[in-house]
């Protein structure tokens, strides 16, 4: 896991509007029933609809914001959101 690949091997990869300089693509931890790894470049292939996907997913947003009034007669709040 963690391969980093040429984007090239995508076959929809290509043309002006994908003018990278030193990208890569990188193997995702996606697995068949057997629980082998599937390249990105077969995931089109071997992600078809009506298949299951189980993910387990962690999210994490760090973020701060300052409120002032305009007119500057209260005190900044500062508020963290996660």
């Amino acid at each position: 896991m963690n391969a980093l690949y040429d984007p090239r091997v995508l076959y929809d990869y290509g043309g002006p509007i994908f003018d990278h300089k030193n990208v890569k693509l990188v193997q995702r931890h996606i697995t068949d029933t057997s629980g082998t790894l599937i390249p990105p470049w077969l995931e089109y292939e071997k992600l078809r609809t009506g298949t299951v996907v189980l993910i387990r997913l962690s999210k994490s947003v760090p973020h701060t914001k300052r409120i002032l009034n305009p007119k500057g007669f209260l005190p900044d709040i500062t508020s963290s959101f996660s």
